[in-house]
């Protein structure tokens, strides 16, 4: 296999992408490229009113439109200088944790399992069921699950009365057995290969997992057990973006470090599940992404449950911004890790700059470095291309990336 050219481009993740690997004796590259044209995003919310963003950001991706959706409100929010109350706090947590479960699902059932084994009629049809409840839910908090409309900056748009909260506690009292049932499912059908994490830094919300959209800057940040404070002045001090020439999409890297962000690196950092030997022996490996990611969609059903509970029989307030001039930053966990919206607006509302840090870019580099390890652990073991591209590609999806998120830059270069 000397001086070998392998192109792979991934089924079953979000939007077109491409791995091309060359293998040089046991030397190994590997480049991740987004295949998507530049979709603008950016470009499209610059000169608007600061009222329009959120919508706009919001169909950035639609199966992750949620936390875009919070993300942009954040900042928003910062720039202009509005505190939100701590019902209204709560409630867009809960919301953003939703699609979180919703979205974690989907990877786990559609994207990562048939990897390992297909999937039963009767899990099916409760992924189904657990879907439509996850969708009923949202749409009586918050409008729907896809490009959500009922907030703008300083609060929601429309009343949630108690009717509404204490019909989402039941539904999701109902939705927790049948999340356990899909978990377990998924836990006891994977076999992952083994394989070590060849750059073992990781980066989450401190905040998490009580919570996943934080009130105001600054935002503590944890990687590897040290805390790093983020603001709208420092932001970029930390993370360094490139736009590789073989792809559409952006890499990153976090203080120099590639990193990975995500269930994974969520758990590894605040530790918030009983870490016994076996379950560390997976999360450390970047495979275990799929097992870190089933973990904790049975824990947010239970938060959401618990948070609902809290705010029971309490309404939201509405904060009315004033126009001023001002930038301001947000940090979230968004269902495949840390999300980043930057903001400045100017005195008559209308938006001058924005930058857009999405989980995919930030992880995109980790995802070669590991395609490298693992293929270089093949390699040497004489493994068949065949075998190779297979594992690769099962490696690459439980990364769940989403392409239609890590494109959008704001010039064709």
């Amino acid at each position: 296999m000397s001086d070998t050219r392998l192109e792979l481009e991934p089924y079953r993740v979000a939007g077109e992408s491409k791995i091309t690997l060359y293998l040089k004796n046991e030397e190994i590259k590997a480049e991740y490229s987004g295949l998507l044209s530049e979709r603008l995003f950016e470009r499209l919310i610059i000169g608007r009113n600061y009222k329009y963003a959120p919508y706009i950001a919001a169909r950035i991706c639609g199966v992750c439109s949620h936390a875009h959706f919070w993300a942009s409100n954040l900042a928003i929010e910062n720039a202009l200088g509005v505190e939100v109350d701590e019902v209204t706090a709560e409630l867009r947590d809960i919301c953003n944790k939703l699609q979180i479960i919703e979205n974690h699902l989907v990877h786990l059932a559609f994207l990562a399992l048939p990897d390992y084994k297909n999937l039963e009629p009767r899990i099916l049809s409760n992924v189904i069921k657990a879907r439509e409840i996850l969708k009923n839910s949202l749409n009586t908090l918050c409008g729907r699950l896809s490009g959500p409309q009922p907030y703008m900056p300083g609060g929601f748009l429309k009343e949630i009365s108690r009717l509404n909260i204490e019909r989402t506690i039941k539904s999701m009292e109902n939705l927790a057995p049948i999340i356990d049932l899909i978990v377990n499912y998924v836990l006891n059908n994977i076999n992952m290969p083994s394989m070590n994490d060849p750059s073992p830094t990781y980066l989450a919300l401190y905040n998490w997992p009580e919570r996943s959209v934080p009130t105001k800057e600054p935002y503590v940040l944890i990687s590897n057990n040290t805390k790093v404070n983020i603001n709208s002045e420092n932001y970029l001090n930390y993370f360094n973006e490139t736009k590789p020439a073989y792809s559409n999409s952006k890499t990153c890297v976090f203080n120099g470090q590639v990193f990975f962000v995500g269930a994974r690196a969520r758990i590894l950092a605040r530790k918030y599940v009983d870490l016994s030997k076996g379950l560390l022996y997976m999360l450390n490996n970047p495979y275990g992404n799929i097992v870190a990611k089933a973990i904790e969609t049975q824990y947010l059903v239970n938060d959401v449950i618990n948070k609902l509970r809290s705010i029971a029989g309490k309404s939201p307030r509405r904060t009315l911004p004033s126009y001023k001039k001002g930038k301001g930053l947000s940090v979230i966990e968004a269902p495949r890790g840390l999300l980043i919206h930057y903001y400045e607006i100017e005195e008559d509302g209308r938006i001058s700059n924005v930058n857009i840090l999405t989980p995919t870019v930030m992880f995109t580099k980790h995802v070669e470095k590991s395609v490298e390890a693992l293929t270089k652990q093949l390699y040497v073991n004489h493994v068949e291309v065949d075998k190779i591209t297979k594992y690769v590609e099962m490696l690459v999806r439980s990364y769940d990336p989403c392409i239609p998120c890590a494109v959008h830059v704001i010039k064709i270069s």
